[in-house]
């Protein structure tokens, strides 16, 4: 067998970051009244990902499967279950003085579904079908158009890049009622070369506008990504699935999953898939990211990565304020709203994680292998009317 040892699979640009899950109810977007739930696939190198217009990455929703894979050719290697943006924040919903706890979710790994929709938004709920909303791709639909059908751009910048435009705007798509939209839109450019290293890797471009129609603010903004990496076929291995373990490395602000178990038919062992920050949101304000009471960054300085979260099959966080609270670096089992620096923990220690030999950074021991999921987030920040991140 061919030992692979590490692959770099995804990095997200501007908010910026170095990128299967078991088969729950992770069923395919359907558009009722016909707007355009559009998929499109980046192949041009080693690392094939797929890309909704909805916020959903990593996982092929048409097939409701497994979908990033690598390396090229080896279609049932697979990466991700499903992946996608996190965007939490706090807004005075109801003009009653107080702010409220609103988060966004590009992408639900317990039920697999996604509070994004194409485009604006602002036509919903009775959607009407817009071709233009769909994902480009540069190799073969080019350039990319808005909802009224004008070119955004008509340049490339790799040997294939990738563009869509989702939002949270529509409130019907929204997990409960009660999740009220935080009013985002988002602009989602990939970059892909071939050759040694850069091969291996895709880049993420995410772009956040506030454009609430209140034109408020949006305070104590955090955004991040949410992955399911499971690595093989875990569709029957249930919560206790012998093979995903985490790491990250806090000074590059990267985040990274690997097993140490073979996968059964693939040709290679399993490689690492890592996450990283190549660029993330500047500060508004002074941020102390360690809660010592001295701001480890100033106003106008990039944040970086400030919580590297983690969670379970059973212990997903349930609603939105538990989704914030592991954005914002709490451990959301054990808040106390009366003691929340108890909780606060948004890296795992080595006490936490003792390390697997061999794996950079902090690691998990090859003891706890379970489902794993995470979050990696940066932030606070404020957000201000039509302003982008």
């Amino acid at each position: 067998m061919k030992k692979l040892i590490k692959f770099t699979s995804i990095l997200i640009l501007s908010f910026v970051i170095i990128l299967p899950l078991m088969a729950r109810t992770a069923t395919g977007e359907n558009d009722p009244a016909g707007r355009i739930w559009s998929q499109s696939w980046s192949t041009v190198n080693e690392v094939a990902m797929p890309i909704t217009n909805y916020g959903i990455f990593g996982q092929d929703v048409a097939m409701d499967d497994s979908g990033l894979y690598w390396p090229s050719g080896r279609y049932n290697e697979t990466y991700i279950f499903g992946a996608g943006i996190w965007i939490g924040g706090k807004i005075d919903v109801d003009g009653d003085g107080d702010l409220d706890t609103l988060v966004s979710c590009g992408y639900h790994p317990n039920a697999g579904t996604s509070e994004m929709v194409p485009g604006e938004g602002t036509d919903g709920p009775s959607y009407t079908s817009n071709e233009n909303e769909r994902v480009y791709v540069s190799t073969n639909d080019w350039p990319p158009k808005n909802g009224d059908g004008e070119i955004i751009y008509d340049s490339v910048v790799s040997m294939e890049d990738t563009y869509c435009e989702f939002s949270d705007m529509d409130p019907s798509r929204h997990f409960l009622a009660t999740n009220y939209p935080l009013g985002v839109k988002i602009y989602l450019t990939t970059y892909a070369w071939v050759g040694p290293l850069k091969g291996n890797i895709v880049f993420m471009r995410y772009q956040i506008e506030n454009a609430r129609e209140d034109s408020q603010a949006i305070d104590s903004v955090y955004m991040g990504v949410a992955a399911d990496c499971d690595i093989g076929n875990e569709a029957d291995e249930g919560e206790n699935s012998p093979d995903d373990l985490l790491g990250f490395v806090d000074s590059l602000n990267l985040g990274y999953q690997f097993q140490l178990e073979p996968e059964p038919d693939w040709v290679n062992d399993p490689g690492i898939i890592s996450f990283k920050y190549m660029e993330s949101p500047l500060a508004t304000y002074p941020i102390d990211k360690d809660h010592d009471g001295t701001p480890d960054v100033l106003e106008g300085e990039q944040i970086g990565m400030t919580t590297f979260n983690r969670f379970t099959l059973t212990t997903d966080p349930k609603n939105m304020y538990e989704r914030y609270l592991v954005l914002a670096g709490y451990n959301h089992l054990t808040y106390d709203p009366n003691s929340p620096e108890l909780s606060y923990s948004p890296f795992p220690t080595t006490a936490d994680w003792p390390g697997s030999p061999g794996y950079p950074g902090v690691s998990e021991s090859p003891t706890v292998p379970r489902d794993k999921r995470f979050i990696m987030a940066s932030g606070p920040f404020t957000l201000e009317y039509q302003d982008k991140v």
